[in-house]
């Protein structure tokens, strides 16, 4: 599966996620490279990429392809980039997304980057892995 493909299926995901409402401006993620210029006052951008691995099973084989998707929150206050992991963060806990009409398995959470000032705005990220 392309690394479009994976990439839509999280998009489409986190703004599920984000649809919740109680920002003060619309707020949606997109693709590293879909992000509107000039940039909106709240938003997040999706990375996916192939990693290493895949799904380790009980005979010790490694049998599918594992990806990361980074969730970077951008937002003109601390409050709202909080607000932003807050939703993308409890619409991604423990679920799977379907690439290509193929369920993965569940996101795990693997690590984060505390959220800081970022050249005008307020910025952090946080990393997911699962494997398809």
């Amino acid at each position: 599966m392309s690394e479009e493909l994976h990439a839509a299926a999280l998009v489409a995901s986190a703004n599920a996620a984000l649809a919740a409402g109680g920002l003060t401006n619309p707020t949606k993620a997109y693709d590293v490279d879909d992000v509107p210029s000039p940039r909106p006052q709240n938003y997040v951008e999706i990375f996916v990429h192939r990693r290493a691995g895949g799904e380790f099973r009980a005979c010790g084989w490694i049998g599918t392809t594992s990806w990361r998707v980074t969730a970077r929150y951008v937002a003109r206050s601390v409050s709202n980039a909080r607000e932003l992991r807050r939703r993308v963060t409890s619409g991604w806990e423990d679920i799977a997304v379907t690439v290509g009409g193929v369920e993965s398995t569940r996101l795990v959470f693997e690590t984060s980057v505390p959220i800081g000032e970022d050249d005008g705005y307020y910025t952090g990220l946080d990393s997911w892995v699962y494997s398809l």
